[in-house]
């Protein structure tokens, strides 16, 4: 797996990395209690599906311009940027309609930046 480090350095925005993705995975491994192994497969167990969509969900949101999409989809193991375009799609979705969703958002939100 590209360490994301290696990622921006390709791409010259190391200076703006805000967190890094290990913390997210961390974050949304912590708040889902699924270890960052299963997020990172290919299992497509529900719970697991949204700790993943959300983890994409959060990477994008956080890293805007100094990520792209691919990047982000290597590093949960798909192979095709509109797989995370998609997961920002539900995530966003499922945010409007399901409270415990957001809920935990809000959750890893805090946990990344009440450092």
């Amino acid at each position: 797996m590209i360490t994301y480090e290696k990622q921006c350095l390709k791409c010259g925005n190391v200076k703006s990395i805000k967190v890094r993705y290990q913390e997210i995975l961390e974050a949304v491994s912590l708040i889902y209690d699924i270890p960052v192994e299963v997020i990172t497969s290919k299992t497509q167990v529900r719970t697991v599906t949204e700790a993943r969509f959300m983890f994409c969900y959060l990477m994008r949101k956080i890293h805007k311009h100094t990520i792209s999409n691919l990047d982000i989809a290597r590093i949960v193991n798909k192979n095709e940027h509109t797989a995370v375009s998609y997961s920002i799609r539900v995530i966003n979705d499922w945010m409007q309609t399901d409270p415990k969703v957001k809920e935990r958002h809000d959750k890893i939100m805090e946990i990344l930046f009440s450092k």
